[in-house]
């Protein structure tokens, strides 16, 4: 009985909405509510769209009407592949154009092209591999398999893959090829914290006396990383004009061809004897640290430094420039320069980073100069 009611109580008021003049607006109204719609705003086409449940407005950065009916388009299919989740509304793009779409009109700079790339590459070797084509068959199961091969190869790489590859998933979504990013539910592992490396003031003699010895034209970059601190790439871009011998103080500045790390320009106070080396060596015409061809050193220093430390007996896997690196604010710390004047020497992004590493050094004297290395 009820339901008879209902059916002819439906009946008559689809009826009375057929007759309705208003039923053209009610139903325009209706859709634009339901799915993207455009509209003028000055002089420009704004969209609105629904987006995880709420609604967005967005400036197309377009004056003609047929451009915004053509964008609109697109949010309308994307709109409707979320909402109906239909397999004939997917996009087969491939997994190669997305991230090439993605690298050449998202990405500016260089070296961010370079590291997207990078990652890309590897992506895309792996999908091969697994017989993934297309952008929408990367599932969970894609991405961990990779993120795992990766890991068992490079740690770190592996976590900077991932990144890559979830800003690259991510633009996937926001153009509507896939519904949502796989990568953002794997489960990184945690990295074990590395063991702080650092010479003592004994062996650090020894290796630059046996430096000195060995390679003399090596010998003022090894002092240097020692003396000041400066990472591998610092070195080997080092000017002339960076020295101030007047002044003794080295500046580190960023450069085209080495933007410094956490962008931290920084003075370091020349030590005596690390000016005494440097004055006696003859910088070239670009570089301080030049080959005769007039390019940075760049191979060969690490090997190099591996075989002195052999020869004084010291473990090879245990010196690097890095480690002359930290050990510059090792000493320092243990010499009781002040923990604030060594995260700036260092060129640490905070303080916190240099209390991580040197906090724990026991301090066995309290000087305020450089100069006591």
């Amino acid at each position: 009985m009820f339901a008879t009611w209902l059916l002819t109580s439906c009946r008559y008021l689809f009826i009375f909405a057929l007759n309705c003049p208003y039923f053209p607006f009610l139903t325009y109204n209706i859709l634009t509510l339901a799915m993207a719609y455009i509209y003028k705003r000055g002089r420009t086409w704004w969209i609105g769209y629904k987006e995880g449940g709420r609604t967005v407005q967005r400036s197309l950065r377009v004056t003609s009407r047929k451009a915004a009916e053509l964008l609109l388009s697109e949010y309308q299919l994307r709109e409707a592949k979320f909402r109906h989740n239909s397999k004939l509304l997917q996009v087969n793009k491939p997994v190669i154009e997305v991230f090439t779409e993605y690298i050449n009109f998202r990405v500016h700079r260089k070296r961010t092209k370079e590291w997207y790339a990078w990652a890309a590459k590897f992506f895309l070797a792996h999908c091969e591999k697994e017989g993934v084509n297309y952008v929408h068959e990367i599932d969970i199961a894609c991405v961990e398999n990779f993120y795992k091969s990766r890991h068992s190869v490079s740690p770190g790489g592996a976590r900077s893959n991932l990144r890559a590859l979830k800003a690259l998933l991510n633009y996937a979504v926001e153009k509507g090829y896939i519904q949502e990013n796989p990568a953002n539910k794997v489960k990184q592992v945690k990295p074990t914290r590395k063991i702080f490396r650092s010479l003592s003031f004994e062996e650090i003699e020894k290796l630059l006396h046996r430096a000195r010895e060995r390679s003399p034209l090596l010998f003022p970059i090894y002092a240097t990383a020692y003396y000041a601190g400066l990472r591998a790439n610092e070195l080997r871009y080092l000017e002339p004009q960076d020295i101030n011998f007047k002044e003794n103080h080295i500046i580190v500045r960023s450069k085209p061809e080495n933007p410094i790390k956490d962008h931290q320009e920084r003075i370091i106070p020349l030590h005596s004897k690390l000016k005494e080396i440097l004055l006696q060596h003859k910088p070239g015409k670009k570089w301080f640290f030049e080959t005769q061809g007039g390019r940075p050193r760049v191979n060969n220093l690490n090997r190099e430094l591996k075989l002195i430390a052999k020869q004084v007996g010291i473990n090879p896997k245990d010196v690097c420039l890095q480690v002359l690196r930290e050990t510059f604010g090792s000493h320092l710390r243990k010499r009781g320069v002040d923990i604030g004047l060594i995260s700036e020497y260092m060129g640490h992004s905070s303080i916190d980073v240099t209390l991580r590493h040197y906090a724990h050094i026991k301090i066995e004297q309290t000087h305020r100069e450089i100069d006591m290395l």
